[in-house]
């Protein structure tokens, strides 16, 4: 028998979706930042840097934060299927 403590699973999705929003205002404030270095520092390395930043970093970040949003997104209907099972099946006796 397979039991899911739904409780505690909803407490992991919330701290899923609070690392989500986190990771996601961090990730803002790291695109500002880039943003306000070409008021500083202008020139063939300030773009390339900034390029980088953008391209690497900045994308690395967001696959995170979407990475997080879709196993969010898992375990919550992994909840929401066992407990359609245990509704449909609860109440049938299965003879092995």
């Amino acid at each position: 028998m397979i039991t899911i403590d739904n409780v505690q699973i909803k407490k992991v999705v919330d701290t899923f979706v609070n690392c989500k929003e986190e990771l996601d205002t961090k990730i803002l404030n790291i695109e500002e930042i880039i943003d306000n270095i070409t008021t500083a520092w202008n020139g063939s390395d300030e773009t390339k840097l900034i390029e980088v930043l953008r391209e690497k970093y900045v994308t690395g970040l967001k696959d995170l934060s979407n990475c997080l949003e879709e196993y969010t997104k898992y375990i919550d209907s992994t909840v929401d299927a066992f407990n359609l099972l245990d509704d449909t099946f609860s109440s049938k006796k299965i003879e092995v």
